[in-house]
């Protein structure tokens, strides 16, 4: 669903917000920056990480007016070692990992595997990119790279005790060679203080075909489930997790507040204000109450996606209404 661009701008946690501005860190960032921080975009410094130099060329060309500010950077993160990328015929599979081409042709997915070109990389960890890219203090990481999101992690320790929201693509079929899979992320995640939020937008593959459930397609056997492939995994801090110090703390649970409600989730991001030093930090600066100021972004935020949510249904409605009589 397309989120709607800056909806809490004009709330009190937006006002507050914009004297404390958030670092977002995109890895993977070919179709333009995450939007899921629409709604807060107004606040975020967005840095923008693509290593392939036609999808960077887009990216740079990229409206930015949105944002704070948008800065894109043309290099491929990975643990600080040189790395060849392989590009997929279906290019969005590229990797820097060994396709496993058994599971590619198990699930009819020939693309994911062949490898048409390769590329050599020298590769910067999360931590360089901070230090070189002026990001004092990262609040959220999304993370696209096919497989290779443990090995960033790794190298990146110090990024990734500031960060208080990850996104990262997971996996639940090992189709890359060495790639760790969900729970193995999920394990490593919450060893780091990370709580899992949700999986969102899950890809499921079938054996025959490539039409899954709710639809059906024209050929033997048009209707079947598939199973659970890819998705996101969405991986917030806990109050007690959030990194900082004194007020540097208070200001790092604004900022993961606001990141949870970009989000949708209004519940966390009241529990992440209600911690009593961020309370009275709060009321001292912004004469700001927690519960109120979230009230009011959940229904303003709620009233900027209704719209779109019924459209959205409308569509589905309609597209499953013409496969059922196909």
């Amino acid at each position: 669903m397309k989120r709607p661009f800056n909806a809490l701008r004009n709330t009190a946690i937006g006002k507050i917000l914009d004297q404390h501005p958030i670092w977002a860190i995109d890895v993977g960032a070919r179709g333009g920056f995450e939007p899921d921080l629409a709604p807060i975009a107004f606040a975020v410094n967005a840095i923008a990480v693509e290593p392939e130099p036609e999808a960077f060329a887009r990216l740079s060309q990229d409206d930015s007016r949105h944002w704070r500010k948008l800065h894109p950077v043309n290099t491929c993160v990975g643990d600080g070692r040189p790395a060849t990328l392989r590009i997929t015929r279906d290019p969005i599979s590229s990797t820097t990992l060994d396709p496993d081409s058994e599971i590619a042709t198990r699930f009819d997915k020939p693309d994911f595997a062949i490898v048409d070109s390769t590329r050599q990389f020298e590769t910067r960890t999360l931590d360089d990119i901070s230090k070189t890219e002026a990001i004092s203090d990262p609040d959220y990481l999304k993370i696209d790279v096919e497989g290779a999101e443990q090995l960033i992690f790794d190298a990146a320790p110090k990024t990734l005790q500031q960060l208080s929201f990850i996104k990262t693509e997971v996996s639940f079929l090992r189709f890359r060679k060495k790639q760790p899979l969900a729970a193995e992320i999920d394990i490593f995640m919450r060893e780091n203080g990370f709580a899992l939020l949700d999986y969102r937008d899950l890809h499921r593959w079938r054996i025959h075909g490539h039409v899954i459930h709710p639809r059906r397609e024209r050929r033997a056997i048009p209707y079947a489930r598939g199973q659970i492939a890819t998705g996101d995994a969405l991986y917030a801090r806990t109050p007690d997790t959030v990194a900082g110090q004194g007020p540097s703390s208070d200001e790092k649970r604004l900022k993961a507040a606001a990141l949870l409600a970009a989000y949708g989730y209004f519940d966390h991001a009241e529990e992440m204000l209600l911690v009593p030093s961020t309370r009275i930090w709060l009321k001292e600066n912004a004469d700001l109450e927690p519960t109120p100021a979230i009230d009011e972004a959940s229904r303003c935020l709620y009233a900027a996606t209704g719209k779109n949510l019924l459209v959205q249904q409308g569509r589905t409605f309609l597209s499953l209404l013409r496969n059922r009589f196909r």
